[in-house]
C-alpha cells in the first residue's frame, strides 16, 4: 500500500513537472521549393507569467541574425519589436539555421491589422522572406489562457 502511494505521488509529480515546462504552439507557417526552405513557429510558454510570444525563424540559407521583423498589409508596415531568445531551436538537418526571438503580442494584435496579413523577416544580408500571418489565431490562443 505504501509503495503504491509513493508510485502514484511520483507519477503526479512527474506530470506536474512536465506541465510546468511545456509550450503551447500557436502557429507554424513555411515556404518550400527545390532550393529554399524557410518557416516560422510562434508559441507561448505555459509556465511563464509574462504575456510574451516566442518565435523561431528557420531557413536553409546562411545568415547571422534577423535585422527586422514587421507585419505588412498592402503598402503599410507595422513594426514588431524583437528580442533575441537565448533558447535556440534545433533540427537534425544541419543545413537549417534557426534564430529564436521574443516578441510582444501587442505589436502583433494591432487593431489596424486584418486577420490575414504577411510577416516579413529581413536578414543581415538584406534578403527578405515573407510568410502568411494570422493575427486572429494568435488573439484566440492568447484569450484561452
Amino acid at each position: 500500500m505504501k509503495s503504491s502511494l509513493i508510485i502514484i505521488s511520483l507519477f503526479f509529480l512527474a506530470k506536474f513537472s512536465m506541465a510546468q515546462s511545456s509550450m503551447k504552439n500557436i502557429d507554424y507557417q513555411y515556404y518550400r521549393d527545390d532550393k529554399t526552405y524557410y518557416a516560422y513557429e510562434i508559441y507561448k510558454s505555459l509556465s511563464s507569467k509574462d504575456n510574451l510570444l516566442y518565435l523561431n525563424f528557420s531557413i536553409n540559407k546562411p545568415f547571422k541574425k534577423v535585422e527586422k521583423v514587421y507585419l505588412q498589409q498592402g503598402s503599410k508596415e507595422y513594426k514588431v519589436k524583437i528580442k533575441v531568445n537565448d533558447k535556440t531551436a534545433s533540427s537534425d538537418n544541419p543545413e537549417i539555421k534557426f534564430y529564436s526571438l521574443i516578441i510582444n503580442p501587442a505589436d502583433c494584435l494591432n487593431e489596424n491589422i486584418s486577420c490575414n496579413t504577411t510577416i516579413v523577416f529581413k536578414l543581415d544580408n538584406d534578403e527578405i522572406f515573407l510568410l502568411p500571418f494570422n493575427k486572429c489565431l494568435i488573439a484566440e490562443s492568447l484569450a484561452k489562457n
